[in-house]
């Protein structure tokens, strides 16, 4: 495909999954960067603010919402898993968490949940257990922060 196709394609793609890359007057957000941010220290600053700039208001809230609930969710499914001992279901939501906290800033989250991955394929008890509390320390973090912006950007 040459880059005219390739656009036409990208172009098709968003207009069909719905989410809008280009914010209309009315969607933006009244608070500035800065103090959408600000005090947000789970978070890669720089790269949520990349989104924000990328993403229409009510996407990008979509976005942040669909973060809050992975990561609460998924750290809830390691906890149970590893309860029960299923070590394979507590690597895919660990697995899960790294993804998406990755993708949407919150660097210490992916890291500690990719620590915890790695601990439950090759290290012992300690580590796991180590990891987990990394885990559980940074995912609260994040989800408090989450809950911050949530409060801060449009309805």
């Amino acid at each position: 495909m040459n880059a005219t196709t390739d656009q036409a394609f990208n172009e098709r793609s968003r207009r069909q999954s719905g989410i809008s890359l280009r914010k209309p007057k009315q969607e933006m957000n009244s608070a500035s960067g800065e103090e959408l941010f600000e005090g947000l220290d789970s978070m890669d600053k720089e790269k949520i603010a990349g989104l924000h700039k990328v993403f229409a208001a009510a996407d990008f809230r979509s976005l942040i919402e669909m973060v809050h609930k992975c990561i609460s969710t998924e750290l809830a499914s390691v906890e149970d898993s590893l309860s029960r001992q299923d070590v394979g279901t507590a690597m895919i939501a660990a697995h899960k968490i790294t993804g998406s906290s990755g993708n949407y800033a919150l660097n210490k989250v992916s890291k500690s949940a990719a620590k915890l991955s790695d601990a439950l394929s090759n290290g012992g008890r300690d580590d796991v257990d180590s990891a987990l509390a990394d885990l559980r320390t940074h995912s609260h973090a994040a989800i408090i922060d989450l809950e911050a912006l949530l409060s801060r950007l449009p309805a």
